[in-house]
Parts: C-alpha cells; sequence; structure tokens
C-alpha cells in the first residue's frame, strides 16, 4: 500500500507536467495556463454550488430524524473533486471533473462501502432493529453474571436557610 501511495504521489506531478507542455506546444503557454486556471474557477464553482445543495438534503435529513449517509459520501467526494480541481493541470482537473458527476459519486462511494464491509468480513445492518455480526478469529467473550445490588438510602437532615427555604441537600 505504501508503494502505491509513493508511485501516485511521484507519478501525478510527473503526468501533469508532461501533459502540460505537450498541450502549451499545442495551444502556447499563456492559453495552457488560462485554460487551467479556467477550469478550477468553473470545477470550484460547480463544487460550491453542488456542496450547498448536499448541506441542505443532510441538514433536511437531520431536523427529520433520518440517516444521512448518503449526503455524507456525497459531501466527502465532493470535498475530494475540490481538491483535485485545485491542483494545476488537465488530469485531476479531469478527475476531479468526474466527481462532480453525482452518479459517478454515488457509484464509487457504493464500492468503497462494498469493499470496507466485505475486507472486515462482517456484515452490519440497520432497519429498525439493530444487528452487528463481526467474525473475527481473534474475538475474546467474557462471560459475567450481574447480581442486585440495593443502594441505602441516606438519611438526609433538614436544613432551613436564611431565605425559608429547606435544603434537603447536605446528608
Amino acid at each position: 500500500m505504501g508503494w502505491i501511495i509513493l508511485i501516485i504521489l511521484i507519478g501525478t506531478p510527473l503526468l501533469e507536467l508532461s501533459l502540460l507542455i505537450d498541450v502549451g506546444g499545442q495551444l502556447g503557454g499563456f492559453n495552457t495556463v488560462a485554460l487551467c486556471i479556467m477550469t478550477a474557477f468553473v470545477g470550484l464553482s460547480l463544487v460550491r454550488a453542488q456542496g450547498m445543495g448536499v448541506m441542505k438534503r443532510m441538514q433536511d435529513a437531520m431536523a427529520a430524524g433520518e440517516p444521512f449517509g448518503h449526503e455524507l459520501i456525497h459531501g466527502f467526494f465532493l470535498l475530494f473533486a475540490g481538491l483535485l480541481l485545485m491542483f494545476p493541470g488537465f488530469i485531476t482537473d479531469s478527475l476531479g471533473g468526474l466527481l462532480l458527476i453525482p452518479f459517478v459519486r454515488s457509484a464509487i462511494g457504493k464500492f468503497g462501502i462494498a469493499q470496507v464491509i466485505i475486507g472486515k468480513r462482517g456484515t452490519f445492518k440497520n432497519e429498525g432493529s439493530h444487528t452487528y455480526r463481526y467474525n473475527n478469529e481473534e474475538t475474546t467473550v467474557i462471560d459475567i453474571e450481574g447480581e442486585e445490588v440495593k443502594e441505602a438510602t441516606p438519611d438526609y437532615q433538614v436544613i432551613s436557610s436564611k431565605d425559608g427555604k429547606n435544603n434537603t441537600d447536605i446528608p
């Protein structure tokens, strides 16, 4: 996993730079920079508009007491799209633009959640009753029995204060 992250961190800027040089050779340097700035501006404007809609739907779901996980996933991917669009380059702008499409965000979110659930070899179901099953070979079970203990009631003294009210807070 560490190698994959290292390859992405080194490979992405190199690919972006080579593509920017190639496009700059075709369109010219000024046009390439203007195109990068324009795609970032338009993309971030779309992220802001869609983010406000996601925030509104999330607030409505919370006010109604409904689950809002779907909107949370959309919000996460919109944040990631905004980060990708802020980096100069056409590859990151293209990936950020793809994340602006709600269908793509839903598909990636469903795939990611499925991988998390399958990867942990467990299930979680939340429909009325709560069911949780987790298969882990290293599970330790501690079996205990409870004992009912009756609490002794303390003897309170009634002390009168200057204003005439009785205080029963002192044992």
